[in-house]
């Protein structure tokens, strides 16, 4: 499921520059595995998108959390949702300052009006999600600091963004229920 949603942005928002600037090859890539290593693992003259965290969402959970309904009115144990935000940095790697500081412009304008993603303005967006929505994060200078070491690069020009809330849920225990009101809708049809 994150590998879809980061897909789906890195995707429209590669066709959004596409478009804007008339250049054919993909300007957002995902940082090089092979190079983590190294102290630079940021592909020169493009956009990095990379996810530099996960954090669970706990200020909305359903009334309640072990019990869900199927269709057929009937009550179920299931796991409670696991709804993630997802971070992700996008890094401006340009030997050209000034080409830096355009293509982070472009993916600012694109989430200005493309804030949030759903099944009518996105249908890539996997069926198991309904709706995701992107705000920008402003990091204070100690938390860019920590992520820059951490990451053991100097700074790049980047900015932060918040995807929330990819929801997980307990497809298995959903499963059992359905095939446990089926063998009870059987059984009562034979008496």
């Amino acid at each position: 499921m994150i590998d879809n949603v980061l897909n789906l942005l890195k995707e429209n928002l590669n066709n959004y520059i596409r478009i804007k600037t008339e250049v054919a090859e993909s300007m957002i890539v995902y940082p090089d595995g092979s190079r983590v290593q190294e102290t630079r693992n940021f592909e020169p003259n493009r956009v990095t998108m990379q996810l530099i965290n996960l954090a669970e969402e706990n200020s909305v959970r359903p009334a309640e959390m072990y019990m869900e309904t199927s269709p057929n009115g009937k009550k179920y144990s299931v796991n409670p949702e696991i709804r993630l935000n997802l971070f992700i940095l996008f890094v401006a790697r340009f030997n050209n300052y000034e080409q830096s500081m355009r293509y982070l412009s472009l993916v600012i304008r694109y989430f200005q009006n493309h804030r949030v993603f759903d099944h009518q303005n996105s249908p890539t967006l996997g069926p198991d999600q309904a709706k995701i929505w992107v705000e920008l994060v402003t990091m204070p200078f100690t938390q860019q600091n920590e992520i820059w070491n951490a990451m053991r690069s100097p700074y790049l020009p980047s900015f932060l963004y918040k995807v929330k809330m990819l929801v997980f849920r307990d497809e298995e225990a959903l499963k059992i229920s359905q095939e446990t009101t089926s063998v009870q809708v059987e059984i009562n049809k034979s008496l």
